[in-house]
């Protein structure tokens, strides 16, 4: 099974032949920690918010807990059981914890709610990080009020991968535009896995679920969706990573990782995000670019000979 719709990570522990296209879940929020080691001052604490009886909110919650830990940032989980009824409850929790850095794991309908909720109370933090708000209907729904939201992508029609087998980013992009969809990172997910499961057809060589299990758990290549690699054991993806984005001016920008970063964050609007200059300056363009970065979509990462039945699609 090539899994492009679920990011979470137990649907790989069930002992099945599944092959993971995204980052799971319990990584989403580790860059945005990792960025945040750049504010200063450095923030302390932190405070993670999803929805009761939510895997997706949980795994996430935990995987942001344990990303925090070692940055040496405390992390409070909050839990609602309806934005609706439960908002006056968080905003004054958050109120008295006082975080710096506000996250959520959520679907888009309750983290419009939420962070309209947050503008409009005055809320306030070193960073606002919600897992709708790298989607385009996150801005379309807020407008204004988006600005300085950050979210954890997927997949960015303007990040600068190295594809070695497949369409550019760009390429990508027009195809999926072509055929009338959304150039979100949902679309960009499940034409990622088509290629992987083409690139394992043909290194398989055969129609067969052992031989093309074998072939996913060698291979280490760069698409357009950025890089593919699996554990073996679990199919749980490893190589891929996510991007994220801020909202500014009413678009919004890939500000980390520094390799595919368009802007820096900015140090303005809802999230304030009073980064230190070393980030916004010279840090933030240190680093290989993400050609240097690129992978030879092969087994093993190396360079293989190109067969006949071998093209780009």
């Amino acid at each position: 099974l090539w899994n492009h719709g679920g990011a979470s990570d137990d649907i790989h522990r069930q002992g099945r032949r599944v092959v993971g296209i995204l980052t799971p879940v319990s990584r989403y929020f580790a860059g945005l920690l990792e960025m945040a080691s750049g504010m200063h001052p450095r923030p302390g604490k932190a405070a993670v918010l999803y929805r009761r009886g939510s895997g997706f909110g949980r795994l996430a919650a935990r995987g942001a807990e344990a990303r925090a830990a070692q940055a040496g940032v405390s992390v409070a989980a909050l839990t609602y059981s309806s934005v609706r009824d439960d908002l006056p409850k968080l905003v004054s929790k958050l109120q008295r914890l006082g975080p710096d850095i506000v996250l959520s794991a959520g679907a888009l309908e309750d983290e419009c709610a939420l962070a309209r909720g947050f503008v409009g109370a005055g809320v306030t933090a070193k960073a606002f990080a919600l897992t709708a708000a790298a989607m385009r209907e996150f801005g379309v729904a807020l407008g204004t009020q988006a600005e300085g939201f950050l979210g954890p992508s997927q997949w960015e029609p303007g990040a600068g991968y190295a594809a070695d087998f497949g369409p550019d980013p760009r390429e990508a992009a027009r195809r999926i535009r072509a055929m009338g969809a959304s150039v979100d990172y949902p679309a960009a997910q499940a034409y990622a896995a088509c290629l992987i499961a083409q690139r394992c057809l043909e290194e398989a060589d055969v129609v067969d679920d052992e031989a093309l299990w074998r072939a996913a758990c060698a291979l280490d290549c760069t698409t357009f969706f950025g890089r593919f690699k699996i554990d073996p054991r679990t199919g749980l993806q490893v190589g891929h990573d996510m991007m994220w984005v801020q909202w500014q001016g009413g678009k919004k920008f890939i500000v980390w990782p520094p390799t595919l970063a368009q802007a820096a964050p900015a140090n303005t609007g809802a999230s304030g995000f009073p980064l230190s200059r070393a980030i916004q300056a010279s840090s933030w363009r240190a680093g290989p670019t993400p050609q240097q970065t690129s992978r030879s979509c092969s087994p093993h990462g190396g360079r293989r000979r190109r067969s006949r039945r071998h093209r780009r699609t």
